[in-house]
């Protein structure tokens, strides 16, 4: 799954509440004068403009979409045999399909669906969440937190996800995406890196003034994307798209997706150079882990 978003479907799957996975790869500012010091050289600023889907580096280390499905599947299907050993009965959906939902990772690019929904993604594109929160005991031996047994039986360590990891990925059970040199780490450290780089700086600075002359202050296209009057809205306004379309129309002419695409591209090819044995060894544990969840759900 391409920027895995595997364990956030496994717990939207099995309705965990609060489900957490461990340690959170670094996702926040970087330093940036440390930043310019270090800035990779980029060979050409392809045209991205309208595109749905990007191509990074690090793309190559990661689970596909389907082969994240098939780990979100077995991880459901282990959790909730397990939790049946407790007496719970717990609740298993189906998991979704769709692969075609549009990258937002450097924020909205692509005209008909601002056009019609502003910075909401369109609705076929949303994963409906499951109607069903499992009780506290459930939720606790699930993920093994504040309890050793349960109805005479010890909880394995982990709790039942726990369990169900060592079974896919082995005898630790922690996937590859919690090692802080993991794909999914550095992942996140990219994303970070390029938002700081003086390039990026630089065209976020010509769209905020081209967003001033459409009557519009934000300091960035993240300002723009994350004003609260549409974050805490389910539903669209016509502001909303007034201000959706000036900002791509700006994006477009200062190339702000393309430019970014570009930068963070040249961070990672620079991350996969420096971690490349971490990371064949990462994707030869990835898909050891599918072949698994493969041979073990199809039992």
């Amino acid at each position: 799954m391409t920027r895995s978003k595997l364990l956030l479907a496994v717990c939207s799957l099995l309705a965990v509440a609060a489900c957490t996975g461990g340690p959170v790869a670094p996702t926040g500012p970087v330093d940036p004068a440390a930043t310019a010091a270090e800035e990779p050289p980029v060979a050409e600023v392809p045209d991205v403009a309208g595109a749905r889907q990007y191509d990074l580096p690090l793309d190559r280390y990661q689970m596909t979409h389907e082969e994240g499905l098939a780990i979100a599947s077995a991880t459901q299907t282990l959790t909730a045999e397990c939790l049946r050993r407790f007496g719970f009965t717990p609740k298993t959906f189906p998991v979704p399909r769709d692969p075609a939902a549009t990258d937002r990772r450097y924020g909205i690019n692509v005209h008909e669906e601002v056009d019609r929904f502003g910075y909401h993604p369109p609705p076929e594109q949303l994963v409906e969440k499951p109607d069903y929160r499992p009780s506290e005991a459930e939720h606790r031996v699930a993920l093994g937190q504040d309890v050793d047994h349960h109805n005479g039986q010890d909880v394995p360590e982990g709790g039942c996800m726990g369990e169900a990891r060592r079974k896919l990925y082995g005898d630790d059970g922690v996937p590859s995406g919690q090692d802080p040199a993991s794909a999914a780490a550095l992942d996140a450290e990219s994303g970070a890196r390029y938002r700081q780089d003086s390039r990026v700086l630089e065209v976020y600075r010509k769209w905020s003034g081209c967003m001033e002359e459409s009557g519009y202050d934000y300091a960035d296209p993240w300002a723009a994307n994350n004003d609260r009057r549409w974050t805490e809205s389910d539903s669209t306004t016509t502001t909303e798209i007034a201000v959706a379309k000036a900002d791509l129309a700006c994006r477009d002419e200062h190339r702000v997706v393309s430019v970014s695409l570009a930068v963070e591209a040249a961070y990672q090819t620079r991350m996969v150079e420096q971690n490349s044995v971490r990371l064949d060894a990462e994707r030869d544990r990835n898909q050891t882990a599918v072949r698994r969840a493969v041979e073990l759900v199809g039992r």
